[in-house]
């Protein structure tokens, strides 16, 4: 009796170790198809992750390039504005030269009649033609008695007189018997301008 005690506890202790052999058996063939198949899911992720890296190192040069040329763009954009920006100032600039060099050249020939002028008026140089029409021989009395005085400034001529008081260089002349007005006529003088009564 004491015998088979033991013997059944020893057939149930293989039975059990049978049991759970088997089980650690199939357990661990599940587990090594498990990491199998683990092993397989890393190696595509990994596939996966280096292919995404491709196309992230694709993605980036596409980028350098597309901000390569979009630098480039800017720069040429720019420089035109630049160019044309320049070409506007030269523009401006010939405007300016000419308008600079025809002010001068108006000065200059304004400034030389004037010294021209002065130095006839220093002379006594007249217009030979209004020398010769307002050069008198006879005086006769054919003129208006009524009139004004007047004081002979420089510059002035018969012709510029009669005009200003609307009287006539025969008149002038034959009133203060003035032969050559060039001569005859000098700053200063006090002469007499016939006026007609209208």
């Amino acid at each position: 009796m004491h015998m088979v005690y033991p013997l059944s506890l020893l057939l149930c202790f293989i039975f059990s170790s049978a049991f759970v052999s088997g089980n650690l058996s199939a357990q661990n063939q599940e587990a090594r198809a498990l990491v199998a198949d683990l092993s397989q899911d890393i190696a595509l992720m990994d596939r996966q992750v280096r292919g995404l890296k491709l196309d992230i190192e694709i993605l980036k040069e596409n980028q350098a390039e597309t901000n390569k040329q979009s630098s480039i763009r800017a720069l040429e954009i720019k420089l035109n504005q630049m160019s044309n920006d320049l070409n506007a100032l030269k523009t401006a600039i010939s405007a300016q030269e000419k308008r600079i060099k025809q002010a001068v050249l108006d000065e200059v020939a304004k400034q030389m009649n004037v010294y021209v002028s002065n130095i006839n008026s220093q002379l006594g140089l007249k217009n030979n033609s209004e020398k010769k029409s307002e050069v008198k021989e006879v005086f006769t009395d054919n003129y208006p008695k009524s009139g004004v005085s007047y004081e002979v400034q420089s510059g002035d001529t018969l012709s510029q007189i009669a005009v200003q008081f609307g009287s006539k260089v025969e008149y002038i002349q034959n009133a203060n018997q003035i032969n050559d007005p060039a001569r005859d006529l000098r700053v200063g003088d006090i002469i007499f301008i016939p006026l007609t009564e209208d």
